[in-house]
């Protein structure tokens, strides 16, 4: 809780000295990274199910596959529209584009497509970090699953 809090403030402090505005930038910023995270975790999930229920079998297939990996690809197509949109979601489309117009999709300056991978990113270097750190947390995963 202390370190979470230490965090934010730091970023608000940063964001203080750098003159951004924290509606516009900080706001809008954060609340769209946290979209793209949350829909990446929800698309995991689903997978997951259809995973784990293809390893110890039960349930009926609808609960199983067929609703999980409907909300897969249903998922999948929500964040690819949010990240497409994300200049207009983010504020940070280039110098001289309307956000609004459907030919804008996709089109972010440098600090609009670092935003937009950063989950991405942390995915990427969480994965990294588990397969490290595997046969350190075994015992706290079986604790955990228990």
């Amino acid at each position: 809780m202390v370190i979470t809090s230490a965090l934010a403030a730091l970023v608000m402090i940063i964001f203080a000295v750098a003159g951004l505005d924290p509606i516009g930038n900080l706001f809008f910023w954060m609340s769209s990274i946290t979209a793209i995270s949350v829909i990446v975790v929800e698309i995991l999930v689903s997978i997951a199910v259809i995973v784990y229920f293809r390893r110890v079998g039960g349930g009926n297939l609808w609960k199983t596959v067929i609703a999980p990996a409907i909300s897969t690809v249903l998922l999948a197509l929500g964040l690819y529209l949010v990240m497409s949109r994300f200049n207009l979601l983010a504020g940070t489309v280039p110098d001289g584009v309307d956000p609004s117009l459907p030919e804008s999709a996709w089109l972010l300056n440098p600090l609009g497509w670092f935003l937009v991978l950063l989950p991405f990113i942390f995915l990427g270097v969480g994965y990294v970090a588990a397969l490290i750190n595997k046969k350190e947390n075994e015992q706290l995963v079986k604790d955990f699953a228990s």
